[in-house]
């Protein structure tokens, strides 16, 4: 059994449903989402860059990488250092409940504003010179 594997027994497990799986043809790019009543877990490949993004239900338009959200809830503040995929499902896996308790209704708008801001500060060190409002 590989992570992704272990994530999405985990999901499937706390009452996740499978809503999407598709590859494509291309450099094995494939989009899986789990939804719950809440939220949308979507494990990704895009050119081999694989990436997990969590959005609420709805609020589907804002997706927050678990990078930014594992950065918020460490108090990580060093953006440029790359997290594999097997690490960041370890995460997941183990700070599951916290995640889940983060994108409740009642803690998401401040769990929205302190990730606008991480994105942000994310923006500023990968691109000093690139001002941004």
């Amino acid at each position: 059994m590989n992570k992704i594997d272990n994530l999405e027994e985990k999901l499937k497990n706390n009452g996740f449903h499978l809503m999407k799986s598709e590859k494509s043809g291309y450099f094995g790019d494939y989009i899986i989402d789990w939804v719950s009543d809440t939220i949308v877990v979507r494990i990704s490949s895009d050119r081999s860059f694989e990436s997990i993004d969590i959005c609420r239900i709805n609020d589907n338009n804002e997706n927050f990488d678990l990078v930014l959200i594992k950065a918020m809830l460490q108090s990580e503040q060093d953006f440029n250092k790359e997290e594999d995929i097997e690490s960041l499902v370890d995460f997941f896996v183990e700070h599951f409940d916290k995640i889940i308790q983060i994108f409740n209704e009642d803690q998401y708008t401040e769990t929205k504003k302190q990730l606008e801001a991480l994105q942000k500060r994310r923006v500023s060190q990968m691109f000093p010179n690139w001002n941004l409002k």
